[in-house]
């Protein structure tokens, strides 16, 4: 399996429906409860027709994701392993950093799994990756979250 994004508390995902009207075609699995609302497909479209603010932003949403989804493709095509979960570290440290005395606490608690899926590897690889990273002293590991200590040089690495 390969994850395309994570989504956080207050993000939107179906948006691709208000292309042609059709039902959402992607999965979504929850790693942790979630409450989610769905809004009627009707209620959308009559914001997107009367709003035109509200318009802009839903294509500008729709714009970045694509974009993003890009550059993952050639992330994926291109690089190497230790790359790309360089890359999803920063990445998870710009979205969920929180400073700390030892650098940037990421908040969000991800496996090696999921950070295996989302950088198309093996569990095994990754886990090898982060603990050369580890032993480089790039990171370190605090009840499985993870602490960027030297998060410039590990931008390097992307």
């Amino acid at each position: 399996m390969l994850t395309v994004a994570y989504r956080v508390a207050g993000d939107l995902v179906g948006e691709t429906a208000l292309a042609d009207g059709q039902t959402y075609r992607a999965t979504a699995s929850a790693t942790e409860p979630v409450e989610a609302i769905a809004v009627p497909f009707r209620a959308v479209l009559a914001l997107l027709q009367e709003n035109p603010a509200f318009a802009q932003r839903m294509l500008a949403l729709m714009v970045e994701r694509r974009l993003q989804a890009e550059r993952r493709v050639e992330s994926l095509l291109s690089r190497t392993v230790e790359s790309r979960v360089a890359e999803f570290l920063v990445d998870a440290a710009d979205r969920h950093g929180i400073p700390d005395s030892r650098g940037i606490l990421i908040s969000v608690k991800y496996t090696h799994q999921e950070i295996a899926d989302y950088v198309g590897s093996t569990r095994e690889t990754v886990t090898l990756t982060l603990g050369e990273l580890k032993r480089r002293e790039l990171l370190l590991f605090d009840h499985r979250r993870i602490v960027l200590t030297q998060a410039k040089e590990l931008e390097k690495l992307v």
